[in-house]
């Protein structure tokens, strides 16, 4: 770099003309010099987009996030640096949305100078494809030129099957077999067959069922621990196959929940044994492996105690009788004999006594067992998982406490970011936080409460005025229906459930409260009558400081109280008018704003009038009217008499005035032009005014030049408008003090 351009750098920096350091916004350019700023942004931005590519590929991690900041917060145009982003996010275990969010960033870049545009699009078809865009992921890998390899394979065979199609289906399971046939050890692709068969309820061809075999037998001879590989090549065996697969799955030590509902109905573990095993499981579990091991453990136990209950017994003698052999006197003929027959009658009773006290044993056995199983899910604390879509992927999470839902979260679109959060008490949901922050508080369930709305908007809903749900929660048909009756409660997510749009939840508020710009803790409270507001009141934390009336939903009435002193002195007169709107957009704003907060209201209201009472007599002291024409007419009053009023037009310039004085109360007008007085109107008599020769003071009829200096330096001591006598050496003067105008006539008496 040649001295010169050092220089020129160093000068920059000094001088603050150096990029915007905001990370992930595009930069600001400097006007004066945008050229040279640009390119100079540019080349660092470049720099670190180097440095970060090569620690993303020595798996600095960390170091390769913070180098591609830096480079966005030069020049947001590199695609890498979001690359970077991404694939750094991915390894910290960022929800897949998080991820997909700089890829986009990327893509809309689409500058992939230096970067890995194969890398990156394989990332993001991996991402499309497990968050319900397999046709996204599918177009992306086959953009030209297309991505051939294992690890493209593998992608499109997961958004293939996840089309829900059965030319989707056949289409992945032929690209399995391709590539099986010369990566026999690829476990994913195994994975993905029996996972997405499964699904299919075993719905297969003998072309499919001779593949599963063949899969089978891979992992058969293989040393995989992959947990659920073995238990799904399991499911797909039969016979000694499978016995071995299971055998072999316990032997190295691995666990699942899975293996106890194999292992009951291969005869490996006792019912006991089983549920020892099921019962000692941690973390998420399938809703499918829970349901069905419970229904198949009461079926097994039920089984074999219907077994146990219908063994040959007669116990009307004590056990087994010989036919056709009565019992002898031993003093009889024959009485050896009777007595060898009559010790066989013993054994054999004692024998059966002992089997029934066995049965009976094993009775009570299985009556505890079924109650253990019982005791177990009505104290279940942990989570369940479902797959709502057959994706493979859970998109449902129920977290349980004391054998009842605490929390369920719902991700529909499985890109980390729930569409809902709900929380239960004991079961009955308590409120749910919705995707756009949104927090829905239940009453009696499911109807609504109130709703929180992260504008500041607080509604409080009248009482059953909104029932809305997005889970049903209902017993387990599966346990219910097994022997025993087992009651254990599933949520699942209503298919189609309603969109909650904010006018619904306005039309079955009895209460809105909205959160007010300004100070802290000013709000305004709107009593919602047949779904729009018919009165509000406006507080400042606990005082109230303000309240409003409504009339058709449009705002017509506002008493304020100004200086805290509980009287509300201030009447606003509020109008609506679309067609010819008074106030500017600027200025609606800001209206809107004090009145409604985050509120949406029509566009068209203005405040029409404003009337003030100063002292509290309940007698007007001042008024402030807004014209359609946008001018503004102020009035005075005095012991409810009108004492003067002041017109404004659109521009601000005066109008004209109206002021009354003297003790006979006589009115005069003034009109005005170009915010000049030009003529007096008294008691329908045209009077002169003149303006003084040296000073802002106009006289009414015959000048007094002598007196303006003093007359007008006396009037702007004043503060108030009004009318004022003054006594001169000579002369008497009424002088009328209106806006920024002062007005003087002599007296002669």
């Amino acid at each position: 770099m040649s001295k010169k351009l050092r220089f020129c750098i160093l000068i920059c920096l000094l001088l603050g003309i150096r990029l915007s350091a905001q990370t992930g916004e595009q930069p600001v350019i400097s006007p004066a010099v945008p050229g040279f700023v640009a390119q100079t942004n540019r080349n660092i931005a470049r720099r670190f987009l180097e440095l970060a590519l090569k620690s993303l590929n020595v798996g600095r991690f960390d170091e390769a996030s913070h180098q591609a900041e830096q480079g966005l917060s030069y020049d947001g145009g590199f695609s890498g640096l979001w690359y970077v982003r991404a694939a750094t996010e991915q390894q910290r275990g960022s929800p897949p949305g998080t991820v997909s969010a700089f890829l986009d960033a990327a893509i809309n870049a689409d500058n992939w100078l230096g970067c890995p545009w194969d890398a990156a699009r394989l990332l993001y078809a991996d991402i499309l494809a497990d968050t319900r865009e397999p046709r996204r992921a599918l177009d992306l890998l086959d953009a030209a030129p297309p991505l051939t390899g294992t690890n493209p394979a593998y992608i499109r065979a997961k958004a293939y099957y996840r089309l829900g199609t059965p030319d989707g289906r056949l289409r992945a399971e032929e690209l399995t077999a391709d590539i099986l046939k010369t990566d026999a050890g690829d476990e994913r692709f195994l994975l993905l067959y029996f996972q997405n068969n499964i699904l299919s309820g075993f719905d297969t061809t003998p072309l499919q069922r001779a593949a599963a075999a063949d899969y089978v037998l891979q992992v058969f001879e293989s040393d995989t621990t992959d947990v659920g590989l073995i238990l799904s090549a399991a499911a797909f065996a039969g016979g000694d196959r499978r016995v071995n697969l299971l055998r072999s799955f316990n032997a190295r030590g691995l666990r699942h929940p899975l293996y106890a509902l194999f292992a009951l109905d291969d005869g490996l573990l006792s019912p006991r044994e089983a549920l020892d095993y099921f019962i000692a499981q941690t973390g998420p579990m399938p809703r499918e492996i829970l349901e069905t091991f419970g229904a198949r453990l009461a079926e097994k136990i039920a089984g074999e105690t219907a077994a146990e209950a219908t063994a040959p017994q007669d116990t009307a003698t004590g056990g087994a009788t010989v036919s056709g052999v009565q019992p002898r006197d031993n003093t009889t003929p024959g009485a050896a004999m009777d007595s060898v027959q009559n010790q066989n009658i013993a054994n054999k009773n004692a024998t059966d006594s002992a089997a029934a006290e066995k049965a009976a044993v094993k009775l009570e056995e299985a009556k505890q067992l079924l109650e253990d199983f019982r005791t177990f899910l009505d104290s279940f604390s942990g989570t369940i998982t479902e797959d709502t879509d057959g994706d493979t992927i859970p998109n449902v999470t129920i977290t349980y406490e004391r054998g009842r839902p605490a929390r369920i979260i719902c991700d529909p679109n499985q890109d980390g970011f729930p569409g809902w959060d709900m929380a239960c008490d004991y079961g009955t949901p308590r409120d749910v936080i919705l995707q756009d922050s949104r927090i829905l508080r239940y009453g009696d369930y499911p109807a609504l409460a109130s709703a929180e709305i992260p504008q500041g908007i607080t509604v409080t809903f009248r009482r059953g005025g909104l029932a809305w749900t997005p889970v049903n929660i209902y017993l387990s048909p599966v346990l219910f229906n097994a022997p025993g009756e087992f009651h254990f409660f599933i949520p699942e997510p209503v298919p189609r459930v309603d969109p909650l749009i904010q006018r619904h939840l306005f039309a079955a508020a009895g209460t809105v409260t909205v959160a007010l710009e300004g100070p802290a803790g000013r709000r305004v409270v709107f009593t919602q009558v047949n779904g729009q507001p018919a009165y509000g009141e406006y507080f400042h934390g606990s005082t109230l400081f303000a309240r409003a009336e409504f009339t058709g939903g449009i705002l017509t009435l506002r008493r304020v109280d100004t200086d805290g002193d509980g009287i509300f002195e201030r009447l606003e007169e509020y109008r609506f008018d679309q067609t010819a709107p008074v106030l500017d957009a600027a200025e609606s704003v800001v209206l809107y704003a004090g009145l409604f907060g985050s509120l949406a209201f029509p566009a068209g209201l203005y405040c029409a009038k404003i009337t003030l009472d100063f002292d509290g007599d309940t007698l007007a002291d001042f008024s402030e009217e807004h014209t359609l024409e946008g001018g503004t007419i102020s009035r005075w009053w005095r012991g409810g008499e009108l004492e003067q009023s002041h017109t404004l037009d659109r521009a601000g310039r005066t109008a004209e005035s109206v002021f009354v004085y003297g003790p006979e109360r006589r009115q005069v007008r003034v009109r005005y032009q170009d915010d000049e007085p030009v003529e007096l109107i008294r008691e329908g008599t045209q009077i002169p005014v003149t303006r003084a020769e040296n000073c802002d003071f106009y006289w009414i009829g015959q000048p007094s030049p002598d007196d303006a200096l003093a007359l007008n330096q006396a009037v702007k001591n004043v503060k108030e408008n009004g009318v004022f006598v003054f006594e001169g050496e000579e002369n008497r003067i009424f002088v009328v003090r209106a806006g920024v105008y002062s007005f003087g006539e002599l007296v002669h008496e």
